[in-house]
């Protein structure tokens, strides 16, 4: 017989074991249930792209035969067998690969930059070849070699996956975020830009935030950072009702939806007699439409089990009386 949590995961897609940024992150001895988010990276890259049109947080400049185009350096070096090439030294302000320019073509050029932005395929012949090869694009120089091609969604999700590696060792990082509670994490700022609108205005909308390169979140402690960084960087959460309620809270705060949208999901998905009051509860606080039905809907079915339950004292009567 499969173990209840083994079940669940055979009728639920988003649930994985996988391990995460640190050990520290997952408690031990716990149950946690791995949620995932699979149109993350498609829409992650939607909002960099979006970032790349508006002239944000752009700090790599090609100049290419009298033509000057401008992009992130992070998001080129996750497309590349050599990411090092794209970040500058102390000595040198210009990066290894801007300083190929004078190599690149135009034609070339787009081509390495739509697949490092929407993970899109042109097999635009010797020109596109030569491009890769000058930076190293390993992965788009085969698809143009071979003329075999794979799905924009697959290789965002290899480019983020590499993006995620380079969080991990703390390459690029350029700025740091520090919880309530002390905990700094390094993070790349576009990362966090593209992540969410408050985090978009936080470090592209002039305020003080968007130019020091240590930012305080108040009111939030060291675990939910971390899990909201690892939303952005895997599009997985880790959740259980030990931190379902904290995390949640922070989401709505910080107005992630992906994100909120697992730990809906678990909410919906977990609720039992015991809970259920506490779900109905917060969704109705935060309007969590589909969230509350939900929880009324429980409520109304386990009536008589839910009534004997502390919890169900504390729902105000306003929402018991409709």
């Amino acid at each position: 017989m499969l173990r209840m949590q083994d079940a669940w995961r055979t009728f639920r897609p988003h649930l994985h074991e996988e391990a995460v940024h640190s050990e520290a992150f997952v408690p031990k001895d716990s149950d946690l249930l791995w949620y995932v988010l699979p149109s993350h990276p498609q829409s992650l890259f939607s909002r960099l792209q979006a970032l790349r049109e508006e002239g944000l947080l752009l700090d790599c400049t090609f100049d290419v035969q009298g033509s000057i185009f401008r992009a992130h350096r992070l998001l080129l070096a996750a497309s590349s067998q050599t990411p090092q090439m794209f970040f500058p030294c102390k000595q040198n302000p210009q990066s290894e690969a801007e300083e190929t320019s004078h190599c690149l073509t135009p034609l070339g050029l787009r081509a390495a930059l739509k697949f490092a932005y929407c993970g899109q395929v042109d097999l635009g012949g010797e020109e596109v070849l030569d491009t890769c090869q000058h930076l190293n694009f390993e992965r788009l120089r085969e698809k143009c070699k071979s003329g075999v091609t794979t799905s924009a969604e697959k290789e965002t999700a290899k480019t983020l996956e590499n993006i995620k590696n380079m969080w991990d060792r703390g390459e690029g990082c350029d700025i740091t975020i520090r919880a309530e509670t002390g905990e700094s994490y390094p993070a790349h700022r576009l990362v966090l830009a593209a992540g969410g609108d408050y985090f978009r205005a936080l470090l592209c909308g002039g305020l003080r935030e968007s130019r020091e390169d240590v930012v305080w979140l108040r009111g939030i402690s060291g675990w939910v950072l971390e899990s909201i960084l690892h939303f952005f960087y895997t599009g997985r959460l880790w959740l259980d009702w030990s931190r379902i309620w904290e995390l949640t809270t922070a989401l709505l705060q910080f107005q992630l939806e992906g994100a909120l949208s697992l730990c809906t999901d678990f909410l919906r998905e977990r609720m039992d007699e015991g809970s259920c009051a506490d779900v109905l509860v917060l969704a109705e606080t935060h309007g969590l439409v589909q969230l509350g039905q939900a929880a009324e809907e429980y409520v109304l079915t386990h009536f008589q089990k839910v009534s004997a339950e502390e919890s169900f004292r504390a729902v105000p009567l306003v929402l018991l009386s409709r």
